[in-house]
């Protein structure tokens, strides 16, 4: 069971219906969190994270890869509250939630990244001495 999933269960929140809203995609299951907008944070806004924290010279292709993954992130949370498939609640708090996981992810990449200077030196030195047992 994922994330979305195990939160969907928790909140049980169902979703608008055609006497609240104008429903264009009707969809099954609870509403809160949306899974799309969940999904596209997951993958274009840790896609955007990495670019803009990895890779330091500013090419076109980097900003092309940023300014893409952000018109996705942005884009995504309106349209399943326009097409009535959520409440504009639900893609708060999805953003919100994918956005939390993602600093944690960050957090611990910083974290690690302060050892991992270490880690190859004696990845290497374990090499050495294996290659040297026969």
């Amino acid at each position: 069971m994922n994330l979305n999933s195990l939160v969907k269960v928790l909140v049980n929140r169902p979703r608008p219906t055609a006497m609240t809203v104008k429903v264009i995609e009707a969809a099954g299951g609870t509403s809160f969190p949306s899974g799309h907008v969940m999904s596209y944070m997951a993958f274009w806004g840790l896609l955007f994270v990495v670019v803009a924290c990895v890779f330091k010279r500013k090419s076109w292709w980097q900003k092309a890869v940023l300014l893409i993954s952000a018109l996705f992130v942005v884009l995504i949370g309106p349209s399943r509250v326009y097409v009535g498939a959520h409440w504009a609640t639900d893609v708060l708090g999805s953003y919100l939630l994918e956005g939390a996981l993602i600093c944690l992810a960050v957090i611990l990449y910083l974290k690690v990244k302060v050892l991992l200077p270490e880690f190859p030196v004696l990845w290497k030195q374990r090499k050495a001495v294996k290659l040297q047992d026969p």
